[in-house]
């Protein structure tokens, strides 16, 4: 068993670097630090992100509104600052508020209405998918409209 997982390991790793050969050569900017810093800037909400759902997984839970919570987050802070006219350190604790009440909500409901998290997180999911339409418009705008 041990050697089939070490195996599997390893065919992951041969995987990447032939993935990180292939865009070398494609791409002669892929293995420049310009690129890995924007990689790096890029994914770093993410990382955040699974940080938090690691402890929430440790415990056995499952969390699925964090996509839909942090987009409702994003759309209130920026309703903040372009309608309100708030500074960006309010807006900023405004929103870190807004996620506190989200976990709470969720927390409440798991811990105390005995309602198993994935079918919790799943109705405050949509929940906040129908506030954010709301708040945020749910009209698409298009990306190259002729002006």
């Amino acid at each position: 068993m041990k050697k089939l997982l070490k195996m599997q390991t390893l065919s992951i790793y041969i995987a990447l670097l032939a993935i990180i050969a292939l865009f070398s050569i494609l791409s002669p900017t892929f293995l420049s630090v310009s690129n890995a810093m924007t990689i790096l800037r890029q994914i770093s909400s993410l990382g955040i992100m699974a940080m938090g759902m690691m402890f929430v997984m440790l415990l056995g839970n499952v969390d699925l509104s964090v996509g839909t919570s942090v987009s409702l987050i994003g759309i209130c802070m920026a309703y903040f600052m372009v309608n309100m006219h708030l500074s960006i350190g309010v807006t900023v604790l405004l929103g870190i508020a807004i996620g506190l009440v989200i976990g709470f909500l969720n927390g409440f409901v798991v811990t105390y209405c005995k309602i198993p998290s994935i079918i919790a997180t799943l109705g405050t999911s949509w929940v906040f998918k129908g506030s954010r339409k709301d708040k945020g418009g749910s009209h698409r705008q298009p990306c190259n409209q002729d002006r």
